[in-house]
């Protein structure tokens, strides 16, 4: 979702019932740092599909010798990869 903020757009994504004790965060707002609503739609698609993939991996991914879900940290690093 796009939301126009001040000036500029921020991309707005709820983050999945089941996965918020994981991220620690109902949702994440992020600034698009853009008054350009086209510009903004841009952004916003690829953080989209960035989002949706963190999420298809942080469901899918475990930890196959204990069988538990993945850490914060291993997040955080899908996120910065």
């Amino acid at each position: 979702m796009l939301a126009l903020v001040g000036a500029h757009y921020h991309f707005r994504r709820v983050v999945p019932v089941a996965l918020r004790p994981l991220f620690g965060k109902t949702e994440f707002w992020i600034s698009l740092k853009t008054g350009s609503k086209s510009e903004a739609r841009l952004s916003a698609m690829a953080l989209h599909a960035r989002t949706s993939a963190l999420f298809r991996t942080a469901r899918t991914m475990t930890d196959p010798a204990q069988n538990k879900p993945i850490t914060k940290d291993d997040l955080l690093a899908l996120v910065w990869i």
